[in-house]
């Protein structure tokens, strides 16, 4: 084989490995979970095709400069509607739940964390006029909102901080006044690591707390060098059974229950793996 046939064939191959490889840009909360390694050491013992991950919140910005083959992302990512509805990704298939949590001093002055109920919860806290600092987060700040008209609209003076403190601050404002916040789980217990503050997550477990997360293949007309086998081939073997079943069994060290939630069956029926026997 001459030099220049050698060349073209290395070219040729690394082509090759590239186009095997997908590409995957995932939002934090999985990664930080500890649920995205799992997912995707499944994957390649599976398939032995090979994942490339990128994490960030800029995963669309990744996708439109075409450096991504897939999106693992909230439904409600900021960018995700405009990516969609330009026809630069297919159809987002639901994926899992993650959580947010009713952060709990652990002196627990309204008596709540044995509670099933958010509003119920809510609705004490603020009979009890217990300090509760809202963070200063849009989802968050719409979820409290939730919570407060649920419980009636309670008078908010004397217990109720509503002064735009970011969550880390809110969080250190519960430990300080002995309180409650609010939180996304994953989150909280990665911050809770390095501060240790007496603070606990409690009804994380409860869907208003819920927040789906979905999967979407670009779109190979806009993307030709996209792997889209490849990301078609990962984002199917998110919604196999056995997938589904690995994210309700996953644990976080120190708490009970899950801290993710299978949502494959919010897809259409035919979008469903087959069954396997």
């Amino acid at each position: 084989m001459t030099g220049n046939a050698e060349a073209s064939a290395r070219s040729s191959g690394a082509r090759t490995a590239a186009r095997k490889t997908i590409r995957l840009a995932s939002v934090k909360t999985v990664q930080d979970g500890g649920l995205l390694p799992r997912l995707l050491a499944s994957f390649q013992a599976r398939t032995r095709r090979r994942v490339e991950v990128h994490i960030g919140e800029d995963v669309y910005e990744k996708a439109r400069a075409g450096e991504a083959d897939l999106v693992f992302s909230h439904l409600g990512h900021d960018d995700a509607q405009a990516f969609i509805t330009e026809g630069l990704g297919q159809w987002p298939r639901t994926v899992l739940f993650n959580a947010s949590a009713l952060i709990v001093h652990e002196s627990d002055p309204a008596g709540v964390a044995g509670l099933s109920d958010p509003v119920a919860a809510f609705g004490r806290i603020a009979a009890a006029r217990a300090p509760f600092i809202r963070p200063a987060s849009p989802g968050l700040g719409y979820l409290v909102d939730i919570l407060w008209n649920a419980a009636g609209r309670p008078d908010k003076t004397g217990w109720y901080d509503d002064t735009g403190l970011s969550p880390e601050a809110a969080m250190r404002a519960a430990a300080q006044q002995r309180g409650y916040s609010l939180w996304g789980l994953t989150p909280f217990l990665v911050w809770q690591r390095n501060n240790q503050l007496p603070l606990r997550p409690v009804l994380y477990g409860d869907e208003m707390f819920h927040r789906i997360m979905v999967s979407v293949v670009v779109n190979p007309a806009r993307f030709p060098n996209a792997n889209v086998t490849g990301a078609l081939a990962l984002q199917q073997h998110l919604l196999l059974p056995a997938t589904q079943a690995l994210i309700q069994n996953h644990r976080q060290p120190g708490l009970d229950g899950p801290v993710f939630w299978p949502a494959g069956r919010d897809n259409a029926s035919d979008l469903l793996p087959p069954p396997r026997v």
